[in-house]
């Protein structure tokens, strides 16, 4: 894993135009994307990723698989995205 000072840094996706959010938590990290706002939040085995708003089902799971590749990058350890 890595240490939540680098959370913006690692999960916020980078070359997307996203703009973090000011108001985050210890627990949760919020960014929008295109007018849509983004919840990632950590879970025992990971991070969710929640859109608020309008995004394409497709372009949601590029999205996803962009903030994956940005972990795995980061750890060094493989990283999946399982759709809920």
């Amino acid at each position: 894993m890595f240490h939540m000072s680098r959370a913006r840094d690692v999960l916020i996706p980078k070359d997307w135009g996203a703009v973090p959010c000011d108001d985050w938590s210890h627990t949760c990290l919020y960014f929008t994307l295109e007018g849509t706002e983004v919840t990632l939040s950590p879970e025992d085995h990971g991070w969710q990723v929640s859109v608020e708003g309008d995004m394409p089902e497709e372009r949601a799971a590029r999205l996803a698989q962009a903030i994956s590749d940005q972990v795995q990058a980061e750890t060094g350890v493989a990283t999946t995205v399982v759709p809920i």
